[in-house]
């Protein structure tokens, strides 16, 4: 266990709570949900209409030569912290391109490693290790096509859910119970402890103390809540609803 303190929650956002919202996140999410075999039940009738749209539109052998990076997790190039705050096909375009090549290989590897683990071996990975920049701008224009044709109408029905989540925070971090409230129907293993003003993390005793904790919600984001420290933060990845 770890403690985060609660103190100092004199305005509409607590200094210690943060929250962080990533259409492109959002958008891997949502490839990583395609990906699986058997995709979570809400989303069942959503993946095949999207795998039909990718026939009509020639992008399923685009698909098929990706869908290993997504099947087994999400690539660290679309962390919801650390990339850019996209909100368009041209902005998601120059931000793969202008990748540095070293970090878009490693983010990809270990996922098409997962891969192999349990299926043949796919195309992409001889080809990440022998022409990174080749897959590269492979990948950009498929994702730039997938959130044209796709994601952008998908994150405009999304959008309002993640806007109202974003207030219900607000509004707690009014009140020191109210927060701890919001907060354990994130992650019910967090603890509040009452007379100390503090939240108790199941997070293994860190080298660096912690002092935040940062939000990120995802709708197509669907298990139990993730936590990780990095820095001084204590990440929490949740499903919003």
């Amino acid at each position: 266990m770890t403690l985060i303190p609660l103190k100092g929650i004199n305005s509409p956002l607590s200094r210690n709570i943060h929250f962080r919202v990533s259409p492109l996140f959002e958008m891997a999410a949502s490839l990583h949900t395609l990906a699986q075999t058997s995709p979570p039940e809400p989303f069942a009738e959503w993946a095949e209409e999207i795998i039909a749209n990718f026939h009509s539109e020639r992008l399923v052998k685009e698909w098929e030569y990706f869908k290993p990076v997504f099947r087994y997790g999400i690539p660290e190039i679309f962390d919801p912290v650390q990339n850019p705050d996209l909100h368009s096909s041209p902005d998601l375009y120059s931000y793969i391109v202008h990748l540095e090549t070293r970090s878009f290989q490693h983010s990809l590897v270990p996922l098409l490693q997962n891969w192999s683990l349990h299926h043949e071996k796919p195309a992409i990975t001889e080809d990440i290790h022998r022409d990174p920049d080749y897959v590269k701008g492979r990948f950009s224009l498929f994702l730039s096509s997938y959130w044209q044709l796709f994601f952008e109408a998908i994150w405009e029905q999304l959008a309002p859910a993640f806007d109202q989540e974003a207030k219900k925070l607000q509004a707690a971090c009014h009140d020191s119970s109210a927060l701890a409230a919001f907060l354990q129907d994130v992650c019910p293993s967090f603890t509040y402890l009452d007379d100390q003003l503090q939240i108790a993390l199941p997070v293994s005793e860190p080298e660096q103390k912690p002092e935040h904790i940062l939000l990120y919600p995802s709708h197509f984001y669907r298990s139990t809540p993730f936590l990780c420290q990095k820095g001084s933060s204590v990440h929490v990845q949740y499903t919003l609803g």
